[in-house]
């Protein structure tokens, strides 16, 4: 009776096998690309950030260089796809924020994307790029490039459309971890960009962190943006809307307490400004209940970044003077 039960126990772990093992995924062959196999969607890519030639002088034009690589097999990644009406959105700037670019980097070889620019200065720069493969999420990719010191010529430069209005904050201390509104007027006009009435972009002081939301609203005379600032800080932010035939850029700055009001923002060096005259009881009577010097150094502020910080034209030409 017991070698019947052995052989009947042996029978049935046969069974098994034979009913489940069709249902097994067959192995996929040796450097085959990875496909989406569960919910998680693709690898990660990893990305290298050169410049073209390899050390840019201030002034000087240069290629901006993104090569993807998957994170998995090490095969360049050419499954990007579009979103927000754009392979991929890169944003470059200095580390002291004074120059600012969004731009728009064109494929030219698998896994590479490049886009033409220029920087007025020397100094190290931060170079971000956000970007999504078929089958999964979206992805931000960072690094960072040095241009050298070169003869810059201020008048070849494109400058930027600055806005007029200085962005309102509610509360105006900001807390680390809970939403912040940002409010910021706008003029007649503004029409849909790369799918969204408004653009904010937010960078930590030393450009460990970036962060961009969008107005889901309809275009009118206010932009509206919700961000929660993730630790407490400087950050520097740029507000981005289009009008009709340009793109519009205010920066400012924000200081971000840890628990306990303080300081909201303040204008600061030639390239950002931000209102800060704001009181509580303003804040509650109205738009237009503002700090008049707050205002006035906001102001200042602005007309500085007028030449200091911008963002390029060519969305999706590939090119970012």
């Amino acid at each position: 009776m017991g070698l019947a039960a052995v052989a009947a126990a042996g029978v049935t772990v046969a069974a098994m096998v034979v009913m489940f093992e069709p249902q097994l995924p067959p192995a996929p062959p040796d450097g085959a690309a990875p496909t989406a196999t569960n919910a998680a969607g693709r690898p990660y890519a990893q990305a290298r950030v050169s410049t073209v030639p390899e050390r840019p002088g201030a002034g000087e034009e240069y290629t901006l260089r993104i090569d993807l690589l998957d994170g998995s097999t090490g095969r360049p990644v050419d499954d990007l796809v579009v979103h927000h009406e754009a392979l991929a959105h890169v944003v470059v700037t200095s580390e002291d924020g004074r120059y600012f670019r969004h731009v728009h980097p064109l494929r030219t070889a698998p896994g590479r994307l490049e886009v033409r620019m220029r920087a007025d200065r020397s100094g190290r720069y931060l170079a971000y790029a956000e970007l999504e493969r078929e089958d999964s999420g979206g992805q931000l990719v960072s690094s960072s490039f040095q241009v050298g010191k070169g003869s810059a010529d201020d008048s070849e430069e494109e400058r930027p459309e600055t806005g007029d209005a200085a962005p309102v904050l509610r509360p105006a201390v900001p807390v680390a971890g809970r939403p912040v509104t940002i409010e910021l007027a706008a003029p007649a006009g503004v029409r849909p960009w790369l799918g969204m009435t408004g653009h904010l972009l937010v960078r930590n002081e030393d450009g460990s962190f970036l962060g961009h939301v969008h107005e889901m609203g309809t275009p009118g005379s206010r932009l509206r943006f919700t961000f929660s600032f993730p630790e407490p800080g400087r950050y520097l932010a740029w507000a981005q809307y289009a009008t009709r035939d340009r793109i519009v850029t205010a920066p400012f700055t924000v200081n971000v307490t840890g628990d306990a009001p303080g300081t909201a923002a303040e204008p600061t060096g030639e390239a950002t400004g931000q209102d800060t005259g704001e009181s509580a009881a303003g804040a509650e009577a109205g738009d237009t209940a503002r700090n008049e010097a707050g205002t006035a150094a906001w102001t200042a502020a602005r007309e500085a970044a007028r030449g200091e910080t911008g963002e390029a034209m060519g969305d999706m030409t590939g090119s970012g003077r």
